[in-house]
This record gives C-alpha cells, sequence and structure tokens, in this order.
C-alpha cells in the first residue's frame, strides 16, 4: 500500500465511479493513482460487489500500482463488514458519512456468522475520509474529527447530497491546510490544473467530470485522455 506522498511534484489521479467494465479497464490503461469503486445505496453510479471484485482482481494483474478504493456513503457498519469480506481486495474505504460513522466503523468488531460459522470480522483497510467543505478549515479541524489520517478527501457541501455534487468550493477555504488531501467536485480537464495549484491539493479525485452527459458511470474517452494530461502536466 503506498501512500500519497505531499513533498512529490507528480500529482495524484483518482478516478471514481468505475461502473462498467470496458471504461473500467479504459481507465486503467492511463494507470490512474486510484480507482473508486462505489458502493453506495444513493449513488447511480453503485456496482454489484461480486462485478467490482473481478474486475479489481483482474486490473491488479495488469497494473499493480494503481491502488482500489471502496466508496461509502448511507452503508451499515455490517453490510461493510460483510463486503470486505467478499471483496477483500480494496486498499482504501472512502467514508463520507462523517466522524461518528468512522469511529463507529473502527470500534465494531462484532464477527460475522455464516450458518454454524463465526467468522472474525475482517481488518479495516486506512480510511479516506470525505470532508464537505462549507467553512475555512485548519489541520486541527481534521486531526479533532478524524484523527491522524494518511490523507483527506475535500468534497463541496451541498445540503441534503452526502458527495458527487459536481460543484466546486471557493479554493480560500483549505488554503490554511498542511494535511495532504484530494481535492474533488466539479472538476475537469478545463479547471484541473488550476484547482490543484489554488489549494495546494496533492491531486484530484473526478468522476461525472469525465462522462457522457446524463449517463453515470459512462467515461468520455476524450475527457479521460484530456483529464488525466491535464493532471499530469502540473
Amino acid at each position: 500500500m503506498i501512500f500519497p506522498d505531499r513533498n512529490s511534484v507528480r500529482k495524484q489521479i483518482k478516478i471514481c465511479g468505475n461502473r462498467f467494465p470496458e471504461d473500467a479497464w479504459r481507465v486503467a490503461a492511463y494507470e490512474p493513482d486510484f480507482m473508486g469503486w462505489i458502493f453506495s445505496p444513493r449513488s447511480p453510479r453503485r456496482i454489484p460487489v461480486d462485478l467490482a471484485r473481478r474486475l479489481m482482481r483482474a486490473i491488479r494483474g495488469s497494473h499493480p500500482r494503481i491502488q482500489h478504493v471502496g466508496v461509502f456513503a448511507g452503508n451499515a457498519v455490517p453490510e461493510i463488514r460483510a463486503l470486505l469480506r467478499s471483496a477483500p481486495d480494496l486498499d482504501f474505504l472512502q467514508i463520507v458519512d462523517g466522524p461518528g460513522f468512522v469511529a463507529a466503523l473502527e470500534r465494531d468488531r462484532s464477527p460475522l456468522i455464516t450458518g454454524r460459522v463465526r467468522v472474525v470480522s475482517p481488518i479495516l483497510p486506512p480510511i479516506l475520509p470525505v470532508v464537505r467543505v462549507r467553512h475555512a478549515l485548519r489541520d486541527g479541524d481534521l486531526t479533532a474529527w478524524y484523527g491522524d489520517r494518511p490523507f483527506y478527501l475535500m468534497d463541496s457541501y451541498v445540503p441534503g447530497r452526502p458527495g458527487g455534487t459536481g460543484q466546486r468550493f471557493a479554493p480560500e477555504l483549505v488554503a490554511g491546510l498542511r494535511r495532504p488531501f484530494l481535492l474533488a467536485g466539479g472538476l475537469n480537464a478545463e479547471n484541473v490544473g488550476e484547482a490543484i495549484r489554488a489549494t495546494g491539493a496533492l491531486g484530484a479525485d473526478v468522476s461525472s467530470g469525465i462522462e457522457f452527459p446524463g449517463a453515470p458511470g459512462r467515461k468520455d474517452p476524450a475527457l479521460l485522455a484530456r483529464f488525466v494530461a491535464a493532471v499530469r502536466a502540473g
């Protein structure tokens, strides 16, 4: 497992909402640092667990440097624990539901029971907390809410929506941060370079910004290529 390095010149890329096999393989060909697989019941980009498991394992064989992130919002703790047992290929858990849920997930040690067989609860991969930005943040805010994490993900706050808003937030709201983070929300090939520079982010997370309009999960090859090139150009 590789954690992003804040001092690295190379910016990180996370492509999220991988839902269809042909699109997932197209994304993998660019070797982003992270591929995101959404298991939230709230998302139109949700992927069946069995399909995600098969794709992750196959992609690892061809592109071993890519790390895989399971995205959860509105999932119950037992559901996440069960998924980790059936699809243990995740490198990170991206959690949208706030500090209280993260704490409950990490406290939970309840075993899974199948018939008469008692199974030890699986060990959690590192958690990538999603911080929905609505006011100026400081490092102390992040550690008070979530503790010391390898990195965080900053997304726009929109009331009633847990994530995937497609909207940007003002860069000055995270200008005081020294903790490492990825930037999300309303990013595309035209604005991602400027957004990373303005916020000091490690890199960017994108989903709808590289998709065909009105087709969640369907990656537009031209937009994908341009987005990757824009991030890697610095």
